[in-house]
């Protein structure tokens, strides 16, 4: 992180200063070289530390802008958390509040609500199947021939012919003779209007007896109501042994964290005792060395302590529906 970086380089600054105060000591005679090469040792050891912590930085700040899809982590800078422990007011929430805010928030608990209610409606549409239905329907239709024809002219008299008959006495009998009449095809519209055709129709169906199908049908939709009801109740327990967890994680996280501040408060006023020993020469390089690593890992523990209750708190948030911010 970025303080891991900070704090490499204030350590380095230390240490160098020290190299500093060493070559003074040694050039006067009264610090053997050897201790010269220890606190050079040291500072070379930091160093390697500070590239180490800076690569890590680097990587993180690759990992994020990947994360968002970023071209490159150039232009990312990271806000670093302030935390005030004096004045902190984690607990200001009790997990019951946290558990109430939670259900009232998160997707889960109403996505399976609304399984519930679905379920219900799911119910009240089995139950219809026992109702009696009711059945309209109509139709309108209409039909066309191609080969649909009608008289276009009336034939007419022509006279009277023999038609090969006679009379008893004699006579000849004659039939009226008519011309022949002509047909055309009937257009579409005429056939349109002749050929319309229409229908109504009412019916009323009682289902008296359908192999048992609808009481079937009903069971299983009180079935699946009844699991979804279980899935609201188990996925809200889940919910509330989640939220104690995190309450208790942030609980742990805080407690921890202040106590890294009153070690590293102790740390550092050790380290200025013993420093203050090593530069009248009352202390080896090894005793030195010894102690300010010491103090780098107490920082070090106070960074990882910070950032976990940052965490967890926000894991706190989550569950309260608030936004992420610092």
């Amino acid at each position: 992180s970025m303080e891991s970086v900070d704090n490499a380089r204030n350590q380095i600054g230390i240490t160098n200063a020290q190299v500093e105060r060493t070559k003074i000591l040694v050039d006067a005679g009264t610090a053997a070289k050897g201790a010269l090469l220890d606190i050079q040792a040291q500072s070379a050891s930091e160093e390697l530390n500070l590239t180490n912590a800076q690569n890590q930085l680097d990587i993180s700040y690759l990992n994020l802008a990947q994360l968002l899809n970023m071209p490159s982590a150039q232009g990312l800078s990271i806000v670093k958390p302030e935390l005030n422990v004096g004045s902190e007011t984690l607990l200001t929430s009790d997990p019951t509040q946290i558990y109430n805010s939670a259900i009232s928030n998160l997707p889960e608990i109403k996505s399976a609500e609304y399984n519930v209610k679905s379920a219900d409606k799911a119910v009240d549409v089995a139950w219809g199947g026992l109702s009696p239905r009711l059945t309209f329907s109509a139709s309108f239709g209409t039909g066309y021939s191609g080969a649909s024809q009608r008289i276009a002219g009336v034939p007419t008299f022509q006279g009277y012919s023999p038609n090969g008959s006679v009379t008893s006495s004699g006579d000849t009998v004659l039939s009226p003779l008519f011309s022949s009449g002509t047909f055309e095809k009937i257009p579409y519209a005429d056939q349109y209007n002749d050929n319309i055709n229409k229908s109504f129709g009412l019916f009323l169906t009682i289902p008296l007896f359908n192999r048992f199908q609808t009481k079937s049908a009903i069971d299983r939709a009180r079935v699946q109501k009844l699991n979804a009801s279980l899935t609201v109740e188990s996925t809200k327990l889940q919910i509330q042994k989640n939220v104690q967890q995190a309450y208790a994680d942030a609980s742990a996280g805080l407690k921890k964290y202040k106590a890294s501040l009153k070690a590293i408060e102790a740390m550092l006023e050790s380290f200025k005792y013993t420093e203050q020993k090593f530069n009248v020469g009352m202390l080896n390089t090894n005793d030195y060395n010894d102690a300010k690593n010491k103090l780098i890992k107490t920082q070090s523990d106070l960074l990882q302590a910070k950032y976990e209750y940052v965490f967890k708190t926000k894991v706190l948030d989550f569950y309260q529906g608030k936004p992420l911010k610092f």
